[in-house]
This record gives structure tokens, sequence and C-alpha cells, in this order.
């Protein structure tokens, strides 16, 4: 086996270059370092945040109550039934072959809720349906109680609550629901309506004692509430119970009128029988009436 022998050289600078030796004092240089941002992700293509409007079908379907039920919507000059007063009353009777809203409107409190509670009786009514609808029932209640008037069947009757059908889908409790939202918010979403009178200029009517403009919000309220029900009733029943009703068809009124139904926001709208062309009050936008 052959040996390998190694050697170490050594050779000393002589140049005449000085050797590098550090300062006696240091310099200190201060820095912060900070982190690297990473690189932003890939946007994605845009998209719209809001969905597109609804295409509502020009059909609304009619549904057939289960009970002996009425829609039920008041106007009051506070929130509070301590604080203020019941002024307007107003109702859809679904127990009528043809329901149609009746809107009540006294300066007397005693008389309009002593005579609504009456009707209430007299046609046996069991069940209340209305968009927050315990707003009403509580109202009304609360003057029962402050009138001294006796109703048991207002007092029993069950609740239907619009708000929490279309908040939480079912109508019992569900843990932490989504935001309650405003009637006209659903009203925009389902029905492509829009109130045509704000609920301040109500109460400003009246202090005018101007009951037109009261009955005209009312009337919409019910008009929406009653639309909100059928679609409800339309699509959470098994059975073929439900006829469908054509709100385009013209309904002449007493007064020479009729409800012609507007094209772009599907409104309705009173328009004289001479009218040729009409400008639609709730979008503001003009079509011909034939």
């Amino acid at each position: 086996m052959a040996v390998m022998q190694g050697s170490v050289r050594i050779e000393k600078y002589t140049g005449p270059e000085e050797p590098f030796r550090p300062p006696e004092k240091p310099k200190v240089i201060k820095a912060v370092l900070k982190p690297i941002a990473p690189p932003a992700p890939p946007k994605p293509p845009s998209l719209p945040l809001a969905p597109e409007p609804a295409k509502v079908s020009a059909v609304v379907p009619r549904a057939k109550p289960e009970r002996r039920s009425i829609i039920l919507d008041i106007e009051t000059t506070a929130v509070e039934p301590f604080e203020g007063r019941i002024f307007c009353i107003g109702f859809i009777d679904l127990t009528e072959p043809e329901p149609e809203p009746k809107v009540w409107i006294n300066e007397n409190e005693i008389e309009l809720v002593t005579d609504f509670l009456n009707y209430f009786r007299k046609k046996q009514i069991n069940e209340i349906i209305g968009y927050n609808v315990t707003f009403d029932y509580r109202w009304i209640w609360a003057k029962m109680l402050a009138f001294r008037i006796k109703c048991p069947e207002f007092y029993k009757a069950n609740l239907r609550d619009l708000m929490q059908i279309l908040t939480q889908v079912k109508e019992k409790f569900v843990y932490a629901p989504p935001k309650r939202q405003k009637l006209e918010t659903w009203s925009k979403y389902l029905l492509n309506q829009k109130k045509a009178v704000p609920l301040v200029e109500v109460l400003k009517a009246w202090r005018k004692r101007d009951f037109k403009t009261i009955e005209k919000y009312n009337l919409q309220d019910l008009k929406i509430e009653y639309s909100l029900w059928n679609l409800i009733e339309y699509c959470r029943t098994v059975e073929e119970k439900i006829e469908p009703l054509k709100v385009e068809e013209e309904i002449v009124t007493e007064e020479g009128e009729k409800e012609v139904q507007c094209p772009f926001c599907l409104a309705l709208n009173r328009v004289p029988r001479s009218a040729k062309v009409w400008t639609c009050e709730i979008c503001g936008r003009s079509f011909p009436v034939s």
C-alpha cells in the first residue's frame, strides 16, 4: 500500500500595503428591516355586487286562505301606543269572494277601534296577517285595554308575520336570523314597486287632515302585503289550490276610471277611461293606454 505525504508552505507578505485593522471605536449603523409585502393575488373578473332586478311575472297568484284571515295595516302618530294614537286602520278581508282593500280613517280613536273590532267579531276572523304584524296587533290591543273594550276573538286570533317569513322563511324560532328589511325593500325586489308616498309625508298629511294622502299610502301598503302573502302561499303550497290572477286586466271603477298596469314597473295606476297616454305614478315613465 503506497503512503502519501503532504506538505504546508507558508509565505509572508512583504508588500507596501498595510493590513486591515478595525478602528478602536467602531461606527454604529442602525437600520430597521421591514418584511417585503407578498405579491397581490390576481384580481377576479369584475362582477356586479348586486343581482339583476328580478323578472317579475305579469301574473300574480291568488291564494285561498286556510283560516278566516284578514290582512291588517294601521297608521299611527308614534312608535309606542302610550305616546300616540291610531288614526287609520286598513285591512283586506280574505273571507270575501273578491277581497278588496278597506281603509278607515277617523279622528275619534275610540270609534275607529270599536268599529274595527265589531267588524272583526261579526266576520268571525281568526287569523291576522301583516308585515311586522305584532306592531299593529299590539297597538290595537293596547287601545282595547285603555278604552276597556272587550273582544276575545281578537285576543285569540292567530298571527302570521310576512316580515318573519321573508326574513327567516320558517314561522318559528331560527337562531341568529338575518337583518330584517323594510316592506319597501321586498316590494321593490319581488314586485318592482316602490312607495308612492314616504312615511314622513303621512304624518304631515295627518296634521293637515289630508285624508286622501293617508288613504293612498295605506292602500298601497295593503296591496303590497296582499301580493306578498299570495306569493308566499303560492310557493309553499303543495296542493293545487291557487288560481292565477292576471293583474294586467282592466278594472273599471265607478268614477269612470280604470286600473291599468304600467309596463315598466308593473304598478297599477288609476287612469281616466278617455286617456290615451299616461305617466306612471310610481316610476314616472309614460306609456300608451288602450
